[in-house]
């Protein structure tokens, strides 16, 4: 090719490209009888270019569906990405963790920045521990408060990262997620405050109440109840209903444990209880 082409071993690479990608623009001198070995390597250099055409769209096409499905998992999620240069202090994220901060491109991503978000509760307390996290060389993991910029709305977040150090063994960068949690911590609120709701229910009750899960093992119960078969609460998750229950064997108590569980029906009836010291009792 290079004797069909004349010139510099560059010379026919720059004709072998012009002519592969149909760039006609200039007169490429070719030496007689050598028009068909000219021709079977330009066809040559394009199929290759073809194919490499075909897979760099490919790899173009891939990548944008990668883009996007991510974009789409982390909205459905309420996650975000960020990347802090521990050295400038300066932070880059992803469009979903603006969304989620409540904040636009021009808020100063910075580490201060990032600490001015905080709800004052939690402003000294996660300065703090991102200091310890850097110089004891710990993961990052906390729960914490902000109040979004953006409507002043409080919002519960799950920060998670991993600092990655230079090849001086430096802190350079944390990488890490941020998740928006305010409705698992809405529903983690509602069970505390049933469960103070029914402590408060046990607590005050004259009766003896007990609480037995599916199977039939003592989950809670109040201490008049307790009483009444003389045990101490270190029982609590440890007895059974048949360790007590004299009037029906283990297989009917299962039977009745599953009926009561299926209705909204009470059902009401007498029997007798065995207390620890083995002695029995009418209920």
């Amino acid at each position: 090719m290079r004797k069909a082409l004349g010139g510099s071993l560059e010379d026919v690479q720059v004709n072998l490209l012009r002519i592969g990608k149909g760039d006609l623009s200039e007169l490429i001198n070719i030496k007689p009888g050598s028009e068909r070995s000219v021709l079977s390597s330009v066809a040559e250099m394009q199929k290759k270019l073809q194919a490499y055409e075909l897979v760099r769209t490919q790899a173009e096409q891939s990548l944008k569906k990668s883009e996007r499905l991510l974009r789409e998992s982390q909205k459905a999620a309420n996650i975000g990405c960020y990347i802090t240069s521990l050295k400038t202090g300066m932070w880059e994220c992803t469009s979903v963790m603006n969304h989620i901060f409540g904040i636009t491109e021009a808020y100063p991503h910075t580490i201060e920045g990032w600490v001015d978000l905080m709800h004052p509760d939690f402003n000294q307390p996660m300065n703090n521990y991102l200091r310890r996290v850097i110089r004891d060389r710990k993961p990052f993991d906390a729960e914490y408060k902000i109040i979004r910029p953006s409507d002043g709305v409080e919002r519960w977040m799950h920060g998670l990262g991993q600092i990655v150090f230079d090849d001086n063994g430096q802190a350079d960068n944390l990488l890490g997620t941020v998740q928006d949690i305010t409705g698992r911590k809405a529903v983690e609120h509602a069970i505390s405050r049933d469960r103070e709701r029914l402590d408060t229910i046990l607590r005050m009750a004259s009766d003896g109440i007990h609480i037995l899960d599916s199977q039939g093992t003592l989950i809670d119960a109040n201490d008049v109840f307790l009483h009444m078969l003389g045990y101490d609460r270190t029982v609590i998750g440890l007895l059974h209903v048949s360790d007590w229950e004299v009037q029906f064997d283990r297989e009917t108590l299962k039977s009745r444990v599953n009926k009561l569980l299926t209705t909204t029906d009470a059902l009401i009836f007498d029997t007798v209880h065995r207390k620890c010291d083995g002695s029995l009792l009418e209920v």
